[in-house]
């Protein structure tokens, strides 16, 4: 007999390389404003006013693309450019950000070889969707918490996961990824079997306790093997 029935995945820094992508992208960005204004805005200024104005929509189901185009016009007007150059920045951030998805080590190979008839799910707090991304075809369902108005920590977000695969059982659901707070002890308070994925082997916290720890993805196999059951 199976041990889960599901797994569900973080994807930023869990599966993707979400700093490393976002960083490339707004390092086009930065570029394309320089040769077409002679002005340079830092990859770092992009990320701030960006952040700044995401604060202002906590709490609130908000497209993250929106946030990222309003804070680009706010840019472009403390800079003295027309916020009219805001639509084709933006284009050439998204052809970066979603058209050069860099996997974390091991996650694709983990992904092709998971076990038949496991659900899987892809349960993000930002908006990297992998049907976006060219990977979609591995995920039953992909929940990105900017469609709704909470996000992890929050039980609601994995409530809506067991309710739309229509999960009874949420110990046999597998949630992986690489934040405690976010998946680690939002799926403990969900009743979810939590797997922190720590490459990095940083210590561990002396609250937060996860049913497993990985250093490797490809360390899910053993997991999700059904009991009883040997490697080949």
């Amino acid at each position: 007999m199976k041990d889960f029935d599901c797994v569900s995945f973080d994807i930023d820094q869990t599966l993707i390389d979400f700093d490393t992508m976002l960083k490339a992208a707004l390092q086009a960005a930065s570029n394309w404003l320089f040769e077409h204004t002679s002005r340079r805005v830092s990859i770092e200024e992009f990320q701030y006013q960006r952040d700044v104005l995401a604060k202002t929509y906590t709490g609130k189901a908000v497209n993250m693309l929106a946030i990222r185009h309003a804070s680009f016009c706010q840019i472009l007007a403390a800079n003295g450019l027309s916020k009219d150059m805001a639509d084709p920045l933006l284009e050439v951030f998204k052809a970066v950000r979603f058209g050069q998805t860099k996997f974390m080590p091991g996650a694709l190979e983990m992904l092709e070889n998971l076990p038949s008839g496991l659900k899987v799910a892809a349960l993000t707090n930002g908006n990297s969707d992998p049907n976006k991304l060219g990977f979609g075809q591995y995920f039953d369902l992909t929940i990105l918490a900017e469609n709704y108005s909470f996000q992890k920590p929050d039980p609601r977000i994995f409530a809506v996961l067991l309710s739309k695969l229509q999960l009874t059982a949420p110990k046999r659901v597998l949630h992986v990824g690489n934040c405690l707070k976010n998946d680690v002890e939002g799926a403990l308070q969900s009743r979810l079997t939590s797997v922190w994925y720590n490459p990095a082997q940083k210590p561990a916290s002396p609250t937060v306790k996860p049913g497993f720890e990985i250093t490797d993805l490809a360390e899910l196999a053993t997991l999700l093997r059904p009991a009883g059951a040997t490697a080949h």
